[in-house]
């Protein structure tokens, strides 16, 4: 149909859309067959083989732009993708978050200079140092304008090939002090942005200068005029800096830990300073605030006292976002504060974790009518129902469309709340834990749905759940409303648009009221729903409804409820089902089998249930047949003998990861998955705390370099009688004791350790 229907389309988004092995090839066809010039499909979990597809179908295409993220492609899909590029017009693309290694960015690296592109994104896969440097060594004479690279496993031997890059982005890269060194080495005059945020390592000293972090104390005609083009630096939030060696006039972006040399802080003229970090904040006197538009003092405890002069320095600022959460401000500070902040500015203010009270909202609801907010979060501040009072005179003549009132002590009387619904513009809104709220006016919660813009709500942990059926009626009829039987299809109000609903502890009335509105949600999680009528009233609607994520985590359920659900699947638009711990029995578990032939669940968590181990071999029997790319099994009880017949469906099946920890396979189960490991499709296996032995992770690892396998992670625990204890221990009574062996295993990283071996 799109291949026909669709040729004068020039732009095609077909993100989580289910796309499959059996259907990757018509797609492809499409590339070849139309005008498309950006195609999306992302999330599709296509694997290889929808890579090898698409690049058959590239060479004499008009596409441009390809996005490929999260479809589990690794080095085999990356070099069939590489291969093509040559001869087609592809300008951009983007290979994040796959599961790509080092060969992979070689191929790639073989053919940039004679293509197109001058966008490569590569982010979140599993490429090193060596990779990399391929890249990097034909960037000059390619195309290459934009090279995206961030949370990659690189390593220390990071060096001088960054000297023609403008902007080095390392976020998450796993880099050593050393590193970071070696990196700032190699920069050129030209280097504008750095970023080393999130990477596990503490830096002191006059940092981001070539040659003065490892040069001698007694070196002389060291200058640190070297980066005087760099405009933005962001370091974690555990790293030191010393600003009296710091000579970037041009700097206006910047996140930094701990600071040294604060007198010198007015010189810097920021327009984004992120100073967060859980370590005492050193005292300020002040700060240039002239361009800054964005200010984050977040986990600073002692900001009132360290920097008292704030809102003076505040005054004449043109700040748009402001974060200062867990500070222990009170409503005094507050009040000063607000006083000082310009009115046309403030889009985003975030409060969580102080101690302004009832008094400092008071005080807030003064001012957001005369500001541009769009954001306010006063979660954890122990605001009552005063709060409430005041918040419901400003939010509906105010631009705020995002609040977090999280983890207050809110009372049963809900009548603000209700109204800051009805007349308010809010897009979403976090009850998370508000004790009370609409306990007893289930009003409220009707009025969540009947707003139209309204699409997030969080309401786990709230108790807002329990109605009479006398108030049920009630409603029923106010709101017009007609109950259906459980199971039956209901049309749901025209303006109610909700998209993510996260509720906790739901009762059969309430499954009612959700049948309503579940065709408009997209995301439901229902955890520790304590009535299987839930999902019963719920089941019938999933066949006309957007919903592509259900979680019932910690519910109970009936064979009737799982019945009911499987029938909806084959028509519903469900991709992750999460039925962990709901004591799910050996023919509910039969039943969810059954369907997955005829439904499109890619990823399916059945963990912490007693009958999951009776029903591996249904599941076994239907993965061949199914579109399942993840599949959960930790907790379940699962022995060799399940986990060989597991096992011995994986070559035939599409399934990616899996996931069996806190089991009880043995050597048996072991030496299955190391047969089957090498012909099949996993990424990841996870057998943590099995009792597979040292013999059986020993023959495991003798297979991982022939599978495509890029994480495992083994843990096991072994027990060591008297004979085979040196006799030099036994003299201390050491045996007859489990000891702990591990194996680890990734694209750069191998690590394996026998628990007998690592005690003795």
């Amino acid at each position: 149909f799109l291949s026909t229907q669709l040729f004068e389309l020039f732009y095609l988004n077909l993100e989580c859309c289910s796309i499959g092995l059996a259907t990757i090839p018509d797609v492809s066809r499409m590339i070849s067959n139309s005008r498309i010039k950006t195609l999306n499909l992302n999330k599709n979990y296509f694997t290889d083989f929808g890579a090898k597809c698409i690049a058959e179908q590239l060479p004499g295409s008009l596409l441009e732009s390809l996005s490929l993220q999260e479809n589990c492609i690794t080095s085999y899909g990356a070099a069939d993708l590489a291969h093509a590029l040559e001869h087609s017009n592809l300008i951009t693309l983007d290979l994040s978050l796959n599961n790509i290694t080092n060969p992979g960015a070689s191929a790639l690296a073989q053919v940039i200079i004679q293509s197109k592109l001058k966008a490569l994104y590569l982010h979140c896969n599993l490429i090193s140092f060596k990779g990399l440097c391929e890249i990097l060594n034909r960037i000059p004479e390619s195309s290459i304008e934009e090279l995206e690279f961030h949370h990659n496993p690189l390593t220390e031997e990071l060096n001088s090939y960054l000297i023609r890059l403008e902007t080095l982005n390392f976020q998450s890269c796993s880099l050593s002090l050393r590193a970071m060194g070696t990196i700032v080495d190699s920069l050129s005059l030209n280097t504008k942005v750095i970023d080393f945020s999130e990477n596990e390592l503490k830096f002191e000293g006059p940092v981001l200068y070539p040659n003065s972090y490892f040069h001698k104390a007694n070196s002389k005609g060291t200058t640190n005029s070297d980066l005087n083009q760099l405009t933005e630096i962001y370091l974690n939030n555990q790293s030191t800096i010393k600003l009296e060696n710091f000579d970037c006039s041009k700097l206006t972006h910047a996140k930094f830990g701990y600071i040294r040399g604060l007198e010198l802080l007015p010189k810097f003229r920021f327009i984004y300073l992120d100073l967060s970090s859980p370590e005492p904040l050193p005292k300020i006197n002040h700060i240039c605030t002239s361009d800054l538009t964005y200010l984050n003092l977040s986990e600073r405890s002692n900001l009132t006292t360290a920097f008292s002069s704030l809102p003076k320095a505040l005054i004449n600022s043109k700040i748009e976002k402001l974060y200062l959460k867990n500070c222990r401000i009170k409503s005094k500070f507050l009040k000063k504060l607000l006083n000082a902040i310009s009115k046309r500015h403030v889009k985003e203010l975030d409060l969580e974790g102080n101690f302004i009270g009832d008094k400092g909202v008071e005080c807030l609801a003064l001012h957001i009518p005369n500001w541009p907010i769009t954001y306010l979060n006063l979660g954890k501040n122990k605001l009552t129902n005063k709060s409430l009072e005041f918040l419901s005179r400003s939010v509906p003549i105010s631009e705020l469309q995002h609040l977090d009132l999280a983890e207050n002590l809110f009372g049963r009387d809900s009548n603000f709340l209700i109204q800051i619904l009805n007349t308010s513009n809010l897009k979403s809104i976090n009850l998370k834990k508000t004790n009370g709220t609409a306990e007893v006016r289930p009003e409220f919660f009707f009025a969540l749905f009947t707003r139209p813009t309204l699409s997030k709500v969080n309401l786990s942990g709230a108790k807002v759940l329990h109605f009479e059926e006398t108030q049920l009626d009630y409603l029923t009829q106010k709101y017009s409303l007609t109950f259906l039987e459980p199971g039956k299809c209901l049309e749901p109000p025209k303006n109610s648009e909700l998209i993510d609903l996260v509720l906790g502890g739901a009762r059969s009335n309430l499954g009612k009221i959700l049948a309503l509105i579940s065709p408009r949600i997209k995301k439901l999680s229902l955890n520790h729903t304590n009535d299987p009528r839930v999902l019963e009233f719920l089941s019938g609607t999933l066949v006309f409804s957007q919903m592509w994520r259900l979680s019932l985590r910690h519910g109970e359920t009936s064979q009737y409820s799982i019945e009911l659900l499987c029938q909806s699947l084959k028509y519903s638009n469900l991709r992750y089902l999460d039925l962990s711990s709901t004591r799910l029995s050996y023919y509910s578990v039969s039943v969810i089998a059954q369907s997955l032939e005829s439904s499109r669940i890619a990823c399916l968590d059945l963990s912490g249930n007693n009958g999951t181990s009776k029903g591996v071999e249904c599941i076994a029997e239907a993965l061949p047949y199914s579109s399942l790319t993840c599949l959960s099994l930790n907790y379940s009880s699962i022995t060799s003998k399940e986990a060989i017949v597991l096992a011995n469906s994986l070559p035939y099946c599409q399934l990616a990861y899996l996931y069996l920890g806190k089991n009880y396979i043995g050597y048996g189960g072991a030496h299955a998955f190391s047969e089957a490991i090498p012909r099949s499709h996993l990424l990841e296996l996870g057998i943590q705390e099995n009792p597979i032995g040292d013999i059986g992770a020993y023959i495991i690892c003798t297979q991982l370099p022939k599978s495509k396998i890029t994480r495992l992670n083994a843990s096991w625990e072994q027990r060591v009688d008297k004979y085979q204890i040196p006799y030099s221990y036994r003299e201390q009574e050491y045996y007859n004791i489990s000891y702990k062996g591990s194996l680890v295993w990734s694209v750069n990283e191998y690590e394996l350790k026998f628990a007998f071996k690592n005690e003795f």
